[in-house]
């Protein structure tokens, strides 16, 4: 995909067709993030991913008063329990960005490379705290 511009901005993995009667739709992964896996491949000859060593959901839309997403598991060797981070955490904002699901939390690791610091912003008890945290190599 480019865009008007002539700049590569994504390439398409799907395109669901007349037989699906979703003409029209298509899905792509972006082009910073397909760089970003290149380089990994072409420097370490393998994909390096993010890991923050903890687990998520959502909060349910009859508790949006509080943060977008919860923290439900922290792994206990991970950089979250180095960093403080604990399970019922809520997590609102990586670098001062504010998260609003799980997808979009996705997104963001997907982006950090491994050894990047980066500051949480949680909310324990009411409570808003920020702490840094070092980002790891996913696990194999």
């Amino acid at each position: 995909m480019i865009n008007q511009r002539g700049e590569l901005i994504g390439i398409n993995t799907r395109i669901l067709n007349h037989a699906t009667a979703a003409q029209g739709i298509g899905f792509a992964i972006p082009a910073d993030l397909i760089e970003r896996v290149l380089d990994s491949l072409i420097r370490d000859g393998r994909v390096r991913r993010a890991w923050l060593g903890l687990e998520v959901e959502e909060t349910p839309a009859d508790e949006k008063s509080g943060p977008a997403l919860r923290i439900t598991a922290v792994d206990a060797n991970g950089p979250a329990a180095r960093a403080g981070i604990v399970p019922d955490d809520g997590l609102l904002a990586i670098n001062d960005r504010m998260l609003h699901g799980a997808n979009e939390l996705g997104r963001l690791i997907a982006r950090l490379e491994p050894g990047a610091k980066i500051m949480l912003t949680i909310e324990r008890r009411r409570e808003i705290r920020e702490t840094t945290l070092t980002v790891e190599e996913r696990p194999a």
